[in-house]
């Protein structure tokens, strides 16, 4: 082996370890949380407020489109930082603001018994599994397995 190739081995050898390194060692980004049926959930104020509106105001039935979603994100004001425990609460004030007939305490209640969350999207889902538990212990209590095969936490 000759110089030249001497040193092509040491620098690759260089660039591996210190890039490899960096990749380790680097921050990740956000990773946004899912339900089992991999439908992305909503995370922030923003979203939940966002949410909670358009569930209502299309009679809680419907799919919206994902533009309405969109829209609601891009005029509303309410914090878009990841914040799981202002998603339930806000998702009840956007329900409200749209036209619900209860109120927000009522509306939590609700979702923390049924173990419904937000979607990005517009929705709630009950979809969860261990891979992608039920995301409610961060504002109503611990999660627990609840000893059934689904998987399905309880809140207690």
């Amino acid at each position: 082996m000759n110089l030249p190739q001497r040193v092509a081995y040491v620098l690759a050898a260089a660039v591996l370890i210190l890039g490899g390194g960096w990749w380790v060692f680097s921050p990740t980004g956000h990773l946004r949380a899912f339900d089992a049926d991999l439908q992305p959930l909503a995370e922030s104020a923003l979203e939940g407020y966002c949410t909670g509106y358009i569930f209502i105001s299309l009679d809680q039935g419907r799919n919206p489109h994902p533009a309405e979603t969109a829209e609601c994100r891009a005029t509303e004001e309410h914090p878009a930082t990841v914040d799981m425990q202002q998603v339930v609460p806000m998702f009840c004030h956007g329900a409200v603001t749209a036209g619900w007939s209860g109120t927000t305490t009522s509306c939590k209640n609700i979702l923390n018994q049924a173990s419904l969350w937000p979607t990005l999207h517009g929705q709630l889902t009950a979809a969860w599994n261990k891979a992608h538990p039920y995301p409610g212990g961060e504002f109503t209590g611990r999660v627990t397995d609840g000893g059934d095969n689904t998987g399905r936490g309880q809140t207690r």
